[in-house]
């Protein structure tokens, strides 16, 4: 089984490697490692403010594959691009693998293969399993802890034999290294604990193990994670604690967006179980209800906990109940009622309902496009630019004109001669507009991108030199002074023109006072270079259309 969840695992991320979910799958993790072993890259505000929110430990889960790629001289842009997401593709595939065996211990093997079946046609468990969020390694290690925690009270009576006792600490270990990679991750397991501490009863010896394992093993596991952050940052400091101040008591995250408390229920559970939603009702039912389903019902409670913890906080994104994604199949599996004549996949295929069947075929096209063609071209643009720089005529320089981060940077770009001319990102040779989150209770809060969509044309003609400077010299931060503007937020952004602009075709559409921001562009001697595909339809009104790259003309580029 580990060999088919390795295949399929692997199979999806050649695809996903080369798609766009979100930007925090490279900003947060990829980007990060790469500055470490490559000595260049952007930090984002959560990396780069004097109290840090991110820990180092997810990113440095890809240091050591970079730093191989590196010293063995394999750090082209396609090695770059697809070994990260195969290195996630592992994991998912021994996370669902200890989960598999969960199952197996729990109601047998006819049921654990049905869950494959459900597990494995889940459009958004296969779509984001392998993507290097740090939610992936989360639900992965998630489900080896779970594999190893004690589900019920005779379970943990029996943490006083030898066996059962290093089982446990081997659960802690995976349940903490969560937590280190997402502090939210303590929410399902303070419930774990709260749950399992229920189970103790009057046993003194089993309490002594249930309160001081955690302990013990919590203090080693974070304080190496404190340890690690602290070399990483260069002074002591605890990012799980700021990034509580920060999500929490501030509310900073809010500014990324709000949801109705019920989100996670209406929008997230459908799109989890799909066609599967009638059977997790079913199974619901049925762990509640019949006592052959209880060994579940820690899974039950766990989740609803979670959700109900979660739905809580004002910023909600679906990927924040991934961690539960393999568990909340585990109720659909059970109310299909799968019969113990079972013994392979094909059979498990053959009980699900017809209709279901039919669904799951239907979707394979959809299932085949978000995966590996919606998306694309902004993952595709980063590395026709890395194949420019290493032209015999290189990009002078690169702005994007295009909400922030809708690209990964250098982790893909990989191009340090984008770096001659200080440190790429908010300045320099290639830069983007900002995004930076608000002051705390700043309501009428504007950033960079919204300065910029705002109106267009307006920043191109007042933050941009009236002549095109064909020397193409670097964004220089540190020369720009507010404008003066009525907002407070208005940091005076000053630009030069870049030999190179990357941006959505909707922004070339967009009306001006003079025809459109294309004809502006045309004027300045801009030409189309490149054109990227991108997606059939985006969510966001900002990023439709094709990734355009436009070239200076005194590049020698003709087009369009």
């Amino acid at each position: 089984m580990l060999a088919l969840l390795t295949g399929v695992h692997g199979l999806v991320a050649l695809g996903t490697s080369r798609t766009l979910f979100q930007p925090d799958e490279f900003w947060q993790s990829l980007e990060v490692a790469h500055k470490i072993v490559f000595g260049y890259g952007y930090l984002t505000w959560e990396w780069a403010s004097a109290q840090p929110i991110r820990s180092i430990a997810h990113p440095a889960m890809f240091v050591p594959l970079y730093y191989t790629l590196r010293m063995l001289g394999l750090d082209h842009v396609s090695f770059l691009m697809v070994a990260p997401q195969l290195q996630q593709a592992l994991l998912t595939a021994v996370g669902d693998w200890f989960a598999y065996r969960l199952v197996v211990k729990m109601f047998g093997r006819p049921t654990a293969l049905v869950w494959i079946i459900v597990h494995l046609s889940s459009m958004f468990w296969l779509f984001t399993a392998t993507r290097t969020f740090a939610n992936t390694a989360e639900t992965a290690l998630t489900s080896i802890a779970m594999f190893y925690w004690p589900l019920s009270p005779s379970a943990v009576g029996q943490l006083t034999y030898a066996p059962h006792l290093r089982d446990f600490r081997k659960a802690l270990f995976f349940a903490f290294l969560t937590v280190l990679l997402r502090p939210t991750s303590l929410v399902f397991w303070m419930g774990m604990g709260l749950l399992t501490l229920t189970y103790v009863g009057h046993r003194k010896q089993v309490l002594w193990h249930v309160v001081w394992e955690p302990l013990w093993i919590g203090a080693l596991v974070l304080g190496f994670g404190v340890w690690l952050d602290s070399l990483y940052y260069g002074y002591w400091t605890c990012p799980a604690f700021s990034f509580f101040v920060q999500n929490v008591v501030t509310n900073v995250s809010a500014f990324y967006g709000a949801n109705a408390w019920h989100w996670y229920l209406t929008v997230c559970l459908p799109t989890f179980l799909t066609c599967f939603l009638w059977a997790f009702g079913h199974g619901i039912r049925y762990v509640i209800f019949e006592p052959r389903y209880e060994k579940a019902r820690p899974l039950l409670i766990l989740c609803a906990w979670t959700i109900l913890v979660y739905s809580l906080l004002q910023h909600k994104e679906i990927r924040f109940l991934q961690q539960l994604v393999p568990w909340l199949h585990v109720f659909a599996s059970v109310g299909l009622q799968p019969p113990a004549t079972i013994t392979s996949l094909r059979n498990a295929w053959a009980v699900i309902p017809r209709w279901i069947r039919i669904c799951l075929v239907a979707q394979l096209p959809v299932l085949v496009y978000v995966c590996a063609f919606h998306g694309r071209a902004q993952v595709a643009v980063t590395t026709y630019l890395h194949a420019l720089t290493q032209s015999d005529t290189p990009p002078k320089s690169i702005g994007f004109l295009m909400p922030c981060h809708s690209t990964p940077w250098q982790s893909h770009l990989h191009s340090p001669s984008m770096e001659a001319g200080g440190p790429s990102g908010d300045a320099g040779l290639a830069w983007f507009l900002g995004c930076p989150p608000p002051p705390a209770g700043a309501s009428d809060y504007w950033d960079q991108m919204d300065f910029f969509y705002h109106d267009p044309e307006l920043y191109l003609l007042t933050r941009f030199p009236d002549e095109v400077d064909v020397s193409f010299p670097p964004m220089d931060y540190t020369s720009i002074t507010p404008t003066g503007s009525q907002s407070p937020y208005d940091k005076g952004w000053r630009h030069s023109w870049p030999s190179h602009i990357v941006l959505f075709s909707s922004l070339l559409d967009v009306y001006t006072s003079s025809g459109t921001i294309l004809d502006l562009l045309r004027s300045k001697g801009y030409r189309e270079g490149a054109r990227f595909w991108n997606a059939i339809f985006h969510p966001d009104e900002k990023r439709r259309g094709d990734v355009v790259v436009l070239v200076h003309y005194s590049m020698g580029i003709t087009g369009s």
